[in-house]
């Protein structure tokens, strides 16, 4: 069973928070898209302490969200793709398709 936890690095006012996947022998530890303040977050649980506020209810809702997209992504991509770093980082911020600039003129 794959293990998705939430962590912080550091213990400032702005603490990027990543996400660990973790599948037997897989180990993989991503940055996402939010900061919490570490006096809000609990490392026990890998997520706000008791949110009080709609800010840190939404970012609880948020790394759910996440958590759960993960699991449903890694189900759809074992046996199909390669799982190492850069599979957990193009489903946090998926590649941006650049749409090619035709170079031809439409045949007639």
């Amino acid at each position: 069973m794959a293990s998705i936890k939430f962590i912080i690095k550091t213990k400032s006012a702005t603490s990027t928070i990543y996400v660990r996947f973790k599948q037997s022998p897989i180990d993989l530890t991503a940055k996402t898209n939010w900061a919490i303040n570490s006096k809000d977050w609990s490392s026990k649980k890998g997520k706000p302490n008791s949110p009080k506020s709609a800010e840190l209810k939404q970012l609880d809702t948020d790394l759910q969200q996440l958590s759960l997209n993960l699991l449903a992504h890694y189900n759809k991509s074992v046996g199909k793709k390669t799982l190492n770093l850069q599979w957990l980082k193009d489903f946090i911020n998926p590649p941006q398709i650049v749409n090619e600039i035709p170079n031809k003129v439409v045949d007639y």
